[in-house]
């Protein structure tokens, strides 16, 4: 089994493709409306809301599969949240954009 055939327990929603999804999603929004710190802790937000329902499913595959690609995926967002909370937007938007380039190696 590789670490994306996780589904959740009713059987409708794949969780890597929600990540891939909400990653891509958030880095499109950045690059389009800046990086000042509104607009990341907006396209953050909006990351987070997509990802909360499956959270829990990302979480035990990048337990399962440390180096990864949804554990590295997960690594660099939760950067961005720290790099974002401490004021500094251009690095948590840097973080987005390498969370996805690491969504393309999700199955």
């Amino acid at each position: 089994m590789n670490e994306t055939t996780l589904i959740d327990p009713e059987g409708d929603v794949d969780a890597a493709s929600e990540l891939f999804d909400a990653v891509r999603a958030a880095q499109y929004h950045l690059l389009r409306r800046g990086t000042d710190l509104a607009s990341v802790n907006h396209a953050l937000a909006d990351l987070l809301a997509v990802l909360l329902p499956v959270y829990a499913q990302l979480v035990s595959m990048a337990v399962a599969h440390p180096t990864g690609a949804v554990a590295t995926v997960l690594r660099h967002l939760r950067r961005a949240f720290c790099q974002a909370a401490s004021g500094l937007p251009e690095t948590a938007v840097s973080a987005v954009v390498l969370a996805a380039v690491w969504t393309y190696h999700l199955d």
